[in-house]
Order: C-alpha cells, then sequence, then structure tokens
C-alpha cells in the first residue's frame, strides 16, 4: 500500500520545503509562493512534447558547438525566497554544472509544456516570476493539444511576445533556431 502524501497546509521556506520534499515516499514537487504544490502525473502526450522540445534544444546546441546544456525536467530552478519550479526544459549556458548540481541557477531558455491543471500557472504566474531571473531571454510555452508555441522573449525595456503554429523560432541569445513543425512531428514518432 503506498503511503499517503500530504501537502502542507501552512507556506514553508526554500529550506523547509526541501526537508520536507526529501522525506516524502514518492512525487514531485514545486513551490509556488511559498505553498507547496504536488505536480500531477503527465499525460504521453505531455511527456512526447517536452523529450521532443529537449532533443532539439540539445541537438542545436551540438549542432552549433554552443558552451550550452538542455536539462530535461528533474533540475530546478530557484526564485526569490518563495518559488521553486521545475520546468520541463531548460538551457542552460556558461560554466558546466557540478554533477551534484540539482538546481540551474541561471537559466537561459525555459520550456513549459501546458497540462490541464496548471496552465493558467504556466502562461501567467510561471511568466511573470521566470523573466524576474536576469538570466532568462526566452520562454517558450507548448500548446499540447494544438500545434501552438508561445515565445516570450526579452527585450529592452519589456517582454515580447509571438505565437507560433509553424516555422522557426529564433532563439537569440545563444542563436539556436526551434523548429515548431518539428518538434511536433519529433513528439509524434
Amino acid at each position: 500500500m503506498l503511503q499517503p502524501i500530504d501537502e502542507p497546509p501552512q507556506r514553508l521556506s526554500r529550506a523547509e520545503f526541501h526537508t520536507w520534499a526529501a522525506a516524502q515516499p514518492r512525487g514531485r514537487f514545486e513551490r509556488i509562493g511559498g505553498v507547496v504544490v504536488a505536480m500531477a502525473p503527465e499525460r504521453a502526450v505531455h511527456n512526447r512534447l517536452k523529450a521532443a522540445a529537449w532533443l532539439l534544444l540539445r541537438q542545436g546546441i551540438q549542432a552549433n558547438r554552443f558552451p550550452c546544456e538542455a536539462f530535461p525536467d528533474g533540475a530546478g530552478v530557484e526564485i526569490g525566497e518563495d518559488d521553486d519550479f521545475e520546468p520541463d526544459v531548460m538551457v542552460h549556458c556558461g560554466e558546466r554544472l557540478t554533477g551534484e548540481a540539482t538546481k540551474v541557477p541561471d537559466p537561459l531558455i525555459v520550456v513549459e509544456v501546458l497540462s490541464p491543471s496548471t496552465s493558467a500557472t504556466d502562461r501567467t504566474t510561471k511568466l511573470e516570476k521566470y523573466f524576474r531571473l536576469p538570466s532568462v531571454q526566452h520562454y517558450l510555452i507548448v500548446w499540447a493539444d494544438r500545434r501552438r508555441v508561445v515565445h516570450h522573449r526579452r527585450a529592452v525595456g519589456s517582454i515580447e511576445t509571438t505565437v507560433h503554429t509553424e516555422g522557426t523560432i529564433t532563439l537569440d541569445p545563444p542563436g539556436l533556431l526551434f523548429d515548431v513543425a518539428g518538434l511536433y512531428a519529433e513528439a509524434a514518432t
């Protein structure tokens, strides 16, 4: 029989959150505004799309020999004092992280694939909070139920948003091209 997991009813500090999460018998968790949120099991389409996004970014990094790494989910990102997110994919450029790292302190690109339960949070709260990190230049939101990728890009004094249903998204810096049709084709195989 599985042991129950009870989400704490109160806000937790980052240290309290890490201690609590490490003590859980299973599951993945984020902390949004200091509140622990359990991450629901993901549908197959979600898994295919995040794997395809990681693969396309990784291939682009390797082809261009950029000093970057693409990380699948599992690595976290800490924002301010109250938020600990686990994006579906992140790209980090610069000095290689140590093998013991569990957090990406300065992601350049963040990707979230929308789930029915997290869609509103990914499109609002996380959008605003990811761009609090000076390193974040691109935030891609991938729709699972239709071909659509929203690209939020840091610009001088603002965030620019474009919606793509086909074509290529330019992620500069570092200079990667992200093919929307390729993303959905890869996820379909």
